[in-house]
């Protein structure tokens, strides 16, 4: 369950950045929120717990679906909270092979990476991360918020260059 605090929502500029790091369009948003911008084919939402459903089998917006062609996730979990989603993003790679053609984008504080509760996970399944130029104004309610975060590639080591390339302004690393 996340916190007021949380709801935290990515700004359509760095969306932009986003979508054209996971090849134009975002699949799926396993954490959800009518006030998302993210506009995923398909969306999880905290009702419809992705931490307890298969992501590649059934999603749920607003009723079951089938998902064909899982291939691009854009995951800014709870802050209070990233690691379990972490995990069972990295739960769902394993079902589908980490290196096949899914991708997935995360979007976390700074902290989140430098945790020994999360760094073996980025020891596995991490391509390349990106620390943006400056702070990303989060929008919340018409609220803004400057956070420290950092973006995570996941998935297929193919995709790295089209990260790179999206996320130029920011500072880019390989794991």
């Amino acid at each position: 369950m996340s916190k007021p605090s949380d709801e935290k929502y990515t700004p359509e500029s760095e969306l932009i950045k986003v979508r054209k790091a996971l090849g134009g369009q975002i699949t799926l948003d396993p954490c959800w929120h009518p006030n998302s911008l993210t506009n995923p084919v398909y969306a999880y939402t905290e009702e419809c717990s992705c931490l307890v459903n298969n992501w590649g089998s059934k999603l749920y917006w607003g009723y079951k679906r089938k998902l064909h062609g899982l291939s691009s996730i854009f995951l800014n979990p709870p802050f209070s909270e990233a690691k379990p989603f972490l995990e069972k993003l990295c739960s769902e790679l394993d079902r589908y092979g980490n290196n096949t053609d899914i991708s997935a984008i995360t979007l976390t504080l700074v902290g989140v990476v430098n945790n020994k509760g999360t760094q073996h996970l980025l020891k596995k399944y991490a391509v390349g991360g990106c620390n943006p130029h400056g702070r990303i104004n989060f929008v919340n309610g018409g609220k803004s918020n400057d956070r420290d975060v950092v973006y995570t590639l996941w998935g297929n080591p193919d995709y790295y260059d089209r990260f790179k390339d999206a996320f130029q302004d920011g500072l880019c690393y390989k794991y």
